[in-house]
């Protein structure tokens, strides 16, 4: 299997989803199975969860929860699909004081969209086209105050507010269908994961080069400065000024490894 993200609860595709995961079919769902898949990340043979929504929704979820904040991700690609409708693939939702962020990986007339769902019906973000049998990761990180991330394919795509549409309290969806269903697909799901946010991939890479250090992060994240401090307790950050270069559409600075300790972070 293809690891998932360190995030708890995860489903590997090999078996049907146990509790906490808690199974909905509509008056008119498709069929969920077991599929053995060749896997070009792993080079090998691969499981996957297929899920056929049928005229109507097909899926699984967890919650109610009052948590705040958290996080969800999951692996799959769209087999088949309605030219025309909108499907839910991967939703998330935060507690709701009285409204939160709703966002939503979603199939809109052949293109995928960053989506409003519950009670909502609005796009936040245009994701591309559809293409059969390709695979995607997606991450969605969600605050009730609407700040939402999304990474798409490891690049991080979204990083600001969403609109507060929900009025319900925290839980996850994925499958095909959830709150908009009137496309009919077929979706495998390698892994699916939720959890604490800390897990979601990280904006700031250190790599060791001889006698210094490569701090990197992605050039789609604009807005950030690199800072550092020596001290944890009590803590003074300070905006590192060693020269920021481009590297593989990574933003790139080079320090030279010092006998204190340094700590580092990217603010904005």
């Amino acid at each position: 299997m293809a690891d998932p993200p360190t995030l708890h609860e995860e489903p590997d595709g090999s078996t049907l989803p146990t509790s906490p995961w808690i199974s909905f079919q509509g008056p008119s769902g498709g069929s969920t199975s077991v599929i053995s898949f060749f896997d070009p990340m792993l080079g090998g043979i691969n499981q996957a969860l297929r899920i056929n929504s049928g005229a109507n929704a097909n899926e699984w979820y967890v919650g109610s929860f009052a948590v705040d904040e958290w996080a969800a991700a999951a692996r799959f690609r769209l087999v088949n699909f309605t030219a025309s409708g909108k499907e839910d693939l991967l939703c998330l939702t935060t507690h709701s004081t009285p409204l939160s962020p709703s966002p939503s990986i979603t199939l809109v007339n052949g293109r995928y969209k960053l989506w409003s769902y519950v009670d909502s019906n609005s796009e936040i973000l245009d994701l591309g086209p559809v293409v059969s049998n390709q695979w995607h990761t997606a991450y969605l990180y969600a605050r009730n105050d609407g700040k939402v991330k999304v990474w798409w394919d490891n690049v991080l795509v979204f990083d600001a507010l969403a609109p507060l549409v929900n009025p319900h309290n925290a839980y996850m969806e994925w499958g095909s269908g959830s709150w908009q269903f009137d496309a009919s697909t077929t979706v495998d799901f390698d892994w699916v994961a939720y959890g604490n946010p800390c897990n979601l991939p990280q904006l700031l890479t250190v790599a060791r080069a001889t006698n210094q250090i490569v701090l990197a992060w992605p050039t789609n994240a604009p807005g950030f400065v690199l800072q550092y401090t020596t001290n944890l307790n009590p803590v003074y950050w300070m905006n590192v000024t060693n020269p920021v270069t481009v590297v593989n559409g990574q933003y790139t600075v080079t320090n030279d490894v010092a006998d204190t300790n340094r700590f580092f972070r990217l603010a904005r």
